[in-house]
């Protein structure tokens, strides 16, 4: 295998970029935790909702830190590694960046040091204020990534002058439909991954015998959510053609175990003797339900992985 600069460029991008998304699929989920947590703590005063809140942050402020530096080592390689295409797609790449700026890092940059250093300057209000708006600008921050990834994947929205591609159309690019798979499928991720670091955390504790209560908390909330957000991401991220293949082989399951049913009831019916014939009908019902349940599995492994 030769070395060449294209090779060690994306090899070196790949090492950067696989580092960079632990933090942010990470942070992402947590924020928006912080946030129940801190809602919690202000509704019913219990004190142990403060202890997690307080353990939490600062986990997540050095989550948050390795974040930001991965990522600017990571935008500085958009220009040292692949500066054709940040010539040729700045026009759109550039302005999405730019929101992500705008709308995401002023957001956490104004709200992320009264999340650290505020509590006892503020209200209680404008605490849990400024903790959901650092959440929602990590969220913001998703969004615009996913949007230049998406665009990246499936170019809409652009014509080519002088060897660039430039922007005729926003509204298809920030409103593709790919975009709108991927994105909340990409939140969905951060929040199931932020519930198993949690729950994790609460088990670990648990088993030692510490904070009991505390731990107790992180475990039933951590696993509570990702009972809920684990099936709605398997079925989220998928065509509507892939939708109606993972629904309707389930339901024709439902179906053949209902004429399988209504076989053996009316076989049953007839008679309850051991009749050669109604021994092969009801055999035969149950071989269809086990070949729709095969049916069924063969469908949810190919589409889902």
């Amino acid at each position: 295998m030769d070395l060449t600069a294209l090779l060690l460029s994306r090899l070196q991008f790949a090492f950067t970029v696989s580092f960079h998304i632990i933090f942010p699929s990470f942070t992402i989920g947590l924020a928006a935790w912080l946030t129940v947590l801190e809602a919690l703590h202000l509704w019913t005063g219990r004190p142990a909702y403060r202890q997690v809140f307080e353990f939490w942050l600062k986990i997540f402020g050095v989550a948050f830190g390795l974040g930001v530096v991965s990522g600017i080592v990571m935008a500085f390689q958009f220009g040292t590694n692949w500066s054709v295409l940040a010539r040729m797609s700045g026009p759109i790449q550039g302005p999405l960046l730019l929101y992500e700026t705008f709308t995401a890092f002023f957001l956490e940059a104004s709200f992320f040091g009264i999340l650290l250093f505020g509590r006892s300057r503020v209200p209680p209000w404008f605490y849990l204020f400024s903790t959901a708006m650092v959440a929602l600008g990590t969220t913001f921050s998703a969004f615009w990534i996913m949007g230049n990834n998406s665009w990246m994947q499936v170019p809409v929205g652009y014509v080519i002058e002088n060897g660039a591609f430039v922007p005729n159309d926003w509204f298809k690019i920030l409103f593709s439909p790919v975009l709108w798979v991927r994105f909340p499928h990409m939140l969905l991720a951060s929040y199931i991954t932020g519930a198993f670091c949690v729950a994790a955390t609460g088990a670990w504790y648990l088993l030692r015998q510490e904070f009991a209560a505390e731990a107790h908390i992180m475990l039933r909330m951590g696993l509570y959510l990702a009972a809920v957000l684990v099936p709605v991401a398997l079925w989220s991220g998928r065509s509507g053609f892939e939708r109606a293949l993972l629904a309707g082989s389930v339901v024709l399951v439902l179906v053949v175990e209902l004429l399988n049913s209504a076989v053996e009831a009316t076989v049953d019916r007839i008679s309850f003797d051991n009749h050669r014939l109604a021994k092969r009908a009801k055999d035969i019902g149950s071989a269809a339900v086990m070949l729709s349940l095969a049916n069924a599995g063969l469908i949810w492994l190919l589409i889902l992985f």
